[in-house]
Protein backbone atom coordinates (compact mmCIF):
# COMPACT_ATOMS: atom_id res chain seq x y z
CA UNK A 1 0.00 0.00 0.00
CA UNK A 2 1.34 3.23 -0.73
CA UNK A 3 0.64 6.29 1.23
CA UNK A 4 0.48 10.39 -0.49
CA UNK A 5 1.06 13.01 2.09
CA UNK A 6 -0.11 16.56 0.62
CA UNK A 7 1.67 19.51 2.23
CA UNK A 8 1.80 23.59 1.92
CA UNK A 9 4.72 25.12 1.34
CA UNK A 10 6.43 27.11 4.25
CA UNK A 11 5.24 30.63 5.36
CA UNK A 12 6.84 33.14 2.60
CA UNK A 13 7.35 36.80 2.73
CA UNK A 14 3.91 37.36 1.17
CA UNK A 15 2.51 35.72 4.06
CA UNK A 16 3.83 37.66 6.18
CA UNK A 17 2.60 40.71 4.19
CA UNK A 18 -0.80 39.38 4.17
CA UNK A 19 -0.57 39.36 0.50
CA UNK A 20 -2.51 36.92 -1.83
CA UNK A 21 0.05 35.33 -3.45
CA UNK A 22 -1.90 33.33 -6.51
CA UNK A 23 0.53 32.84 -9.62
CA UNK A 24 2.89 35.19 -7.98
CA UNK A 25 6.19 33.65 -6.29
CA UNK A 26 7.82 34.92 -3.01
CA UNK A 27 10.52 33.39 -0.85
CA UNK A 28 10.42 31.79 2.33
CA UNK A 29 10.95 33.53 5.27
CA UNK A 30 13.60 32.01 8.11
CA UNK A 31 10.15 30.78 9.50
CA UNK A 32 8.99 29.36 6.60
CA UNK A 33 12.61 27.35 6.40
CA UNK A 34 12.23 26.46 10.40
CA UNK A 35 8.61 24.76 9.08
CA UNK A 36 9.78 22.61 6.24
CA UNK A 37 13.23 21.44 8.55
CA UNK A 38 10.32 21.30 11.40
CA UNK A 39 8.43 18.87 8.81
CA UNK A 40 11.70 16.94 7.72
CA UNK A 41 12.10 16.31 11.47
CA UNK A 42 8.75 14.76 12.00
CA UNK A 43 8.94 12.05 9.11
CA UNK A 44 12.02 11.46 10.50
CA UNK A 45 10.68 10.54 13.79
CA UNK A 46 8.31 8.61 11.79
CA UNK A 47 10.16 6.64 10.41
CA UNK A 48 8.21 7.57 6.87
CA UNK A 49 10.91 7.46 3.95
CA UNK A 50 9.98 8.70 0.82
CA UNK A 51 10.05 7.00 -3.00
CA UNK A 52 9.60 9.98 -4.75
CA UNK A 53 8.55 14.08 -4.38
CA UNK A 54 6.36 15.79 -6.55
CA UNK A 55 5.92 20.37 -6.35
CA UNK A 56 4.39 22.86 -8.11
CA UNK A 57 6.50 25.28 -10.12
CA UNK A 58 6.66 27.87 -7.22
CA UNK A 59 10.30 28.37 -6.14
CA UNK A 60 8.41 28.75 -2.18
CA UNK A 61 7.26 24.98 -3.11
CA UNK A 62 10.41 23.76 -4.63
CA UNK A 63 12.45 24.88 -1.76
CA UNK A 64 9.74 23.40 0.90
CA UNK A 65 10.30 20.18 -0.80
CA UNK A 66 13.92 20.12 -1.05
CA UNK A 67 14.36 20.91 2.67
CA UNK A 68 11.67 18.61 3.44
CA UNK A 69 12.87 15.44 1.36
CA UNK A 70 16.64 16.75 0.49
CA UNK A 71 16.16 14.34 -2.22
CA UNK A 72 15.62 14.90 -6.02
CA UNK A 73 11.87 16.22 -7.01
CA UNK A 74 10.02 16.33 -10.04
CA UNK A 75 8.30 19.80 -10.78
CA UNK A 76 4.64 19.71 -11.84
CA UNK A 77 2.82 22.75 -13.84
CA UNK A 78 -0.40 21.11 -13.97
Amino acid sequence: MKTIFLMRHGETLFNVMDVNQGQCDSPLTENGINQALAAKEWFKNQKIHFDSVYSSTAERACDTAWLVSWMPYERKKD
